[in-house]
């Protein structure tokens, strides 16, 4: 096999199902699923250099009607798929016609399958990307979908690659620009549908057919959609992006406020927007002159580029617009151009009809020279201005040579005039300025003039224009000297085709290839030409140097292993050009391929593929796949020096990678709620404590949820000492929200300080951090026999002697293991049932400001556990923890959703003493007591039940991990571990 291929080759070719490029239309040029216009007229355009699908919220586009054949792609034991394609979006939202104000926008859809589609991301700024599966079917399926935390953030107004990669039931990966952008190993869904008469495949829109009816239609566009099953891997996915992406171009200056520019280089197209220029008259013709690319006019050619409401960014003198900058490359052949409307002709630049003229005419006291004249039309009631009012010789350029000029222009304000990089003039009492003309007779053109009146082409230039730009916004006279600089200077660029190979080829003989290497520049220059694998690994390479417009012949090799079989692709690379090609290597009539060791396959592990590098205890390791003559999902952990790691050390790294690819919190964003709501919690404190007597607990609250590492203990004690208890028979003290707060700090303590040693096995160091969970728990099932120390007790100072008596055995600085830490949780959670179980405060406003207690010191305790793991969490993000590491995280986790669990009970207790009556009438319709109650309830049970998913979720990780493990080449070197290391 020897199939040829350059820089426009189509990855995977072999597994493509479909393809719609949208140059031409909307044909499927790799498979029968052409697609149609079913609502309005999607267009085909070219934007920003692409070619492209535009809809504009009313659009679709059908690609199969029912049974859908190879584009049913979800069933459960289907191979895995990705689907590829660019997307630009005009908006964060798309359109719904029935009028939902937040539609989607529908890229990829099928009904009963796979459904790709961007909405107004979570954050506010930009399309939120997310992808699901139908859980409808007449099959077997299991719906999908990715949380709103999980939704892959692409902005507006830009070109951005999106690839899925999907097994059904086990996967999902998306890739943005060719880098992994999200991940799901949990990804269940999966969908066996065969229907043959309800659904579509639609693009860039929704059809639900029973009744017809259209839906979150996209506002934007799409380029290059591909389906490929089975799915191509991630070195794939990277060469389909570096294939199509716009190649860097490091002249340009300001980019980001380019509207249009027309290079003249291959063509007449603006490279940047849609303002595409066309011959109008005559052959304007393209090519290079005195050492510049250009388009070349003799003075019977013109250049149209729209007309009427075209073009919008070509509008640049309006009033309010702002400043513009116009800036190109000018060489004039005469003094005169050509088809004077009146005599002498000038040699129009660049117009648009009754809105403004950049030109040049006949300089009438230099001779060999014009003069370049800027003038704004009073049509449509504006102001007219020129150039010629305020200037004497400053504007005059030679003919005979190229010339740059530079154009600052803000309407009714000021104008600036550059020539080749210096300024030449300047206005700031300009006074003209020109609305919008849409009339059909006004007319976009370039190097010429077109009249409709006769018609006829007027004005036309004799000479050539280069790399002509349009930017919104003032160029400084610094930008405006740098563009003269860089383009000024002439450069070498290097293009490459592979002409022939020697493949097929025997393993363990050479492959030779032979490119072709042109430089298509304007100037001498000198290149590195590689030979590469398609994971980038480089196998040979060799330094070229050229003349302008030369061209040369390379032969590159690569020597191969005797165990290096298949089909291979391989890449020839130079100056950002790269050409492909597929070939073959047969195995040798006498394989000699051995097993590999950890003497003999740091060879090929240099070629596989690097998913991470993990550092534990300052040092990195790697994480490998893709590992030549194994399986793509065989793993290796290695050094740097890429030695397989022995068993201890590869599984903590193995557990660690595992971990750290699928960690799916954000602390930072956790903390800064909890300190919203301990403002929240305060200033409703505020506003209730005034009622009542409870006011005088103030301080108290204050301190304790400021100094969280006091103890419950020592918070009662200050609580007594401060007031007589014994003299007031206060029914509900504050000793719940204390107790709290030191529960809180005796987990912290635990947490910090009970970290496994190193080496421990896994299952000891695991299950102390999982009692943290259970501990409290058990403790919750004993309220009801806690309740009776409340109902004998006569008085508060009573019960809290009582109390005390369970704080006796357990102090602070006695926390040394999980059993303690469950004593202590008891008594937190005992305390607290003490706090609900007595009934009876003097109104409402006592409740509110209890709640509001209750929910201030939750929040003040959390922040010291998530400051925490916030810093935990940046050692997640380089790949820096380990196992015992994680379980420091666990427990961490734990505490805060116990936190959360504690305070939900409790606000819901007392809002279920106020819908009962206990604290009088009326409350409940006026606070909503009842609803409160419950909801406060469920709340407590969801964080709860999450502490509990929590723990289970970081002990399925850790399987993955050791999964992971013992499909690597460390266990088929060592076998399985029984330790790890730290």
């Amino acid at each position: 096999m020897d199939t040829a291929s350059t820089q426009t080759a189509v990855v995977g070719e072999e597994n493509l199902v479909s393809r719609w490029p949208f140059s031409d239309g909307f044909a499927d040029v790799a498979g029968d699923n052409d697609a149609t216009a079913a609502r309005d007229s999607p267009s085909i355009e070219r934007h920003s250099g692409r070619d492209c699908v535009a809809f504009d919220g009313t659009d679709a586009l059908r690609a199969s009607r029912g049974g859908h054949g190879e584009l049913d792609l979800c069933g459960a034991d289907q191979p895995r798929f990705c689907i590829t394609m660019w997307a630009y979006f005009d908006s964060e939202t798309g359109n719904d016609p029935s009028g939902e104000s937040a539609a989607s926008h529908s890229l990829y859809r099928n009904d009963t399958g796979v459904r790709i589609v961007g909405r107004e991301a979570e954050s506010g700024s930009g399309v939120g990307v997310r992808l699901s599966i139908s859980p409808y079917s007449d099959g077997d399926a299991n719906g999908y979908s990715m949380a709103d935390e999980d939704e892959v953030t692409v902005p507006v107004d830009e070109w951005h690659h999106l690839a899925f990669l999907v097994t059904p039931g086990e996967r999902l990966e998306i890739y943005v620009d060719g880098e992994v952008a999200f991940t799901d190993d949990e990804m269940d869904g999966y969908n066996e549908s065969s229907s043959d008469f309800w659904t579509d495949v639609t693009i860039g829109s929704w059809y639900g057919g029973n009744p017809e009816e259209w839906g979150h239609l996209m506002r934007g566009k799409l380029a290059d959609l591909r389906v490929y099953q089975p799915g191509i891997d991630e070195p794939q996915i990277q060469q389909v992006y570096r294939e199509t992406a716009p190649k860097a171009d490091s002249g340009i200056v300001r980019a980001d406020d380019l509207v249009a520019r027309w290079p003249f280089a291959n063509g007449f197209d603006d490279t940047v927007g849609d303002a595409d220029a066309s011959i109008g008259q005559g052959d304007p013709t393209v090519g290079r002159y005195h050492g510049r690319a250009g388009v070349a006019m003799d003075g019977d050619d013109g250049l149209l580029v729209g007309s009427g409401s075209d073009n919008p960014e070509l509008s640049i003198v309006e009033r309010e617009h702002g400043p513009v900058t116009v800036t190109g490359w000018l060489y004039f052949d005469s003094t005169e151009g050509g088809n004077p409307n009146n005599s002498p002709a000038d040699h129009h630049i660049l117009r648009n009809d009754a809105e403004y003229v950049l030109e040049a005419l006949p300089a009438t006291d230099t001779s060999g020279s014009v003069e370049i004249r800027f003038g704004i039309s009073s049509l449509g009631e504006g102001e007219s201005y020129t150039t010629d009012d305020a200037t004497d010789a400053e504007l005059h350029v030679t003919t005979g040579e190229w010339h740059h000029l530079a154009l600052v222009v803000n309407a009714a304000d000021y104008l600036t005039c550059y020539i080749d990089g210096a300024e030449a003039f300047h206005d700031d009492d300009l006074s003209g300025y020109s609305p919008r003309n849409t009339n059909y007779w006004s007319h976009q053109t370039i190097g010429s003039w077109y009249g409709t009146s006769s018609p006829d082409w007027y004005d036309l230039l004799v000479g050539k224009l280069s790399d002509l730009r349009i930017y919104d916004g003032q160029l400084s006279g610094d930008e405006v000297r740098k563009i003269y600089t860089n383009s000024a200077q002439a450069s070498a660029t290097f293009a490459v085709d592979i002409v022939s190979t020697n493949a097929p080829v025997t393993a363990g003989t050479e492959v030779s290839v032979t490119a072709e290497v042109e430089n298509t520049g304007d100037a001498d220059g000198t290149q590195l030409v590689t030979l590469e694998r398609s994971s980038g690994t480089e196998l040979d390479e060799t330094e070229v140097t050229l003349g302008a417009g030369a061209t040369d012949t390379v032969t590159l090799t690569w020597n191969l292993e005797s165990s290096e079989t298949g089909d291979r692709t391989i890449s020839v690379v130079t100056d950002g050009h790269v050409a492909t090609r597929s070939i073959t290597l047969q195995s040798s009539e006498t394989p000699t391929s051995t097993p590999a060791t950890a003497t003999d396959s740091s060879d090929r592990l240099r070629d596989a593929n690097r998913l991470a590098t993990v550092t534990l205890e300052g040092e990195d390791h790697y994480v490998l796949d893709q590992i030549p003559e194994e399986p793509d999902d065989r793993y290796a952990f290695t050094t740097t020096s890429y030695e397989l790691l022995e068993p201890e050390r590869a599984a903590s790294v193995a557990i660690s990678y595992r971990y750290c690819e699928e960690y799916p919190y954000d602390s930072q964003a956790r903390l800064e709620s909890t300190k919203n709501e301990y403002e929240k919690w305060e200033d409703a404190e505020q506003l209730a404590r005034t009622a009542n007597l409870f006011t005088k607990l103030s301080g108290v609250l204050a301190l304790g949820a400021v100094d969280t590492k006091a103890s419950a203990v020592q918070v009662l004690d200050l609580a007594v000492t401060t007031f007589d208890w014994g003299q007031q028979e206060f029914n509900r003290p504050y000793h719940e929200v204390f107790a709290n707060i030191g529960g809180a700090s005796a987990s912290l303590e635990w947490a910090e300080n009970q970290v496994p040693e190193a080496t421990e096995s896994l299952e000891n160091v695991s299950s102390p951090a999982v009692d943290i969970a259970q501990s409290t728990l058990q403790a919750y099932e004993r309220i009801d026999d806690v309740k009776t120390i409340a109902e004998s007790a006569a008085t508060v100072v009573e019960v809290f002697r009582q109390a005390d008596s369970i704080h006796t055995s357990v102090g602070m600085n006695s926390i040394s293991s999980s059993t303690d830490l469950k004593s202590t949780g008891f008594t937190v959670l005992a305390t607290a049932a003490i706090s609900i179980a007595v009934e009876g405060v003097s109104n409402a406003a006592e409740a509110q400001s209890e709640i509001a207690a209750i929910g201030k010191a939750a929040a003040g305790a959390q922040q010291p556990l998530l400051n925490k793991l916030i810093g935990l969490e940046t050692l997640v993000k380089n790949y820096s923890i380990g196992p015992s590491g994680i379980l420091r995280m666990l427990a961490l986790r734990q505490v805060d959703y116990q936190i959360e669990a504690s305070a939900s009970y409790g606000i819901s207790k007392t809002y279920e003493d106020l819908s009962s009556g206990a604290l009088g009438d009326g409350y409940d319709a006026a606070l909503g007591a009842e609803t409160n109650a419950q909801e406060w309830e469920d709340n407590g049970s969801t964080w709860l039940n999450l502490s509990q998913y929590t723990a289970a979720a970081v002990g399925a990780s850790f399987g993955r991990g050791l999964d992971n493990y013992q499909d690597s080449l460390n266990y088929e070197e060592y076998g399985p571990q029984s330790t790890f290391d730290y």
